[in-house]
């Protein structure tokens, strides 16, 4: 026979617990805006899909707060890109389940001077699990503004207003970039029946830059219309996307006159 001593204990022993808690993340997986293309001092809705990766807890009682980036050239002279049309950047979401996802909306207004490139919009968000323990995440995304290209041309220069076929006019004016985007490749080309040449290829013009045409027109044939020569002004954009103006002048073409 054998015999064991075994000695009782009043209580059990208290088992350390892992307060360890896993941290649920909410990321912003992609964005739309509408319209598709935002031009600045337009008026654009964002919306933003957002999707809570954790694969066992939900979270609720979020706050969305979203900010666009600070312009300016100084820390006294910022200002937002983007400001919200209703006066708050804060939106509100009761419950987004474990792995969903869901989508939110803001309406925003751009600023009218930004200039053409992508601007940062940041999303701060703050949100808690089921046993009340709070998070905060900081997720951005970047929006490409653009600027509407402007041009104006000054008045046209013409001498003389009539020639004969087999002569030329002169022509002369300046073409104004009054944007706030730089234009490429800026061409002119003179349209009619009568005349020919005269294009001029101008190259790349800054925001503020002036650019001078002065060139020859030849007569071809005599005017059988009103005598109006189609200018044609064509440039592209940062993206390459070509764009024209089209302006008027008048300019006749008559027959040599030979003395008998």
């Amino acid at each position: 026979d054998y015999y064991v001593q075994v000695n009782g204990v009043s209580a059990e022993e208290p088992k350390e617990e892992n307060t360890k808690i896993s941290t649920p993340r909410v990321i912003v997986t992609g964005f739309t805006t509408t319209p598709e293309e935002v031009y600045a001092g337009d008026t654009f809705k964002l919306t933003l899909n957002l999707k809570n990766t954790s694969k066992q807890t939900a979270v609720s009682n979020m706050l969305f707060d979203i900010q666009g980036t600070q312009e300016g050239t100084d820390a006294a002279n910022t200002y937002a890109a983007f400001l919200p049309t209703a006066g708050s950047s804060t939106i509100y979401v009761e419950r987004i389940g474990a792995d969903s996802t869901k989508s939110i909306t803001i309406e925003l207004k751009s600023k009218a001077d930004l200039a053409q490139k992508p601007y940062v919009v940041t999303v701060n968000m703050e949100y808690e699990d089921k046993d009340a323990n709070s998070f905060t995440e900081t997720a951005s995304v970047s929006i490409p503004i653009k600027q509407e290209a402007k041009v104006d041309i000054s008045s046209i220069s013409l001498m003389p207003e009539m020639i004969e076929v087999g002569n030329e006019a002169n022509v002369m004016f300046s073409i104004y970039n009054v944007g706030k985007t730089k234009l490429y490749n800026v061409n002119v080309k003179f349209e009619a029946d009568s005349i020919s040449g005269g294009d001029v290829f101008l190259g790349n013009l800054e925001s503020g830059a002036t650019g001078n045409v002065d060139t020859y027109l030849s007569a071809q044939a005599a005017t059988a219309d009103d005598g109006l020569v189609k200018i044609l002004i064509t440039y592209e954009d940062e993206e390459g996307k070509q764009s024209a103006i089209e302006k008027e002048m008048t300019l006749f073409v008559s027959e040599p006159y030979y003395e008998d």
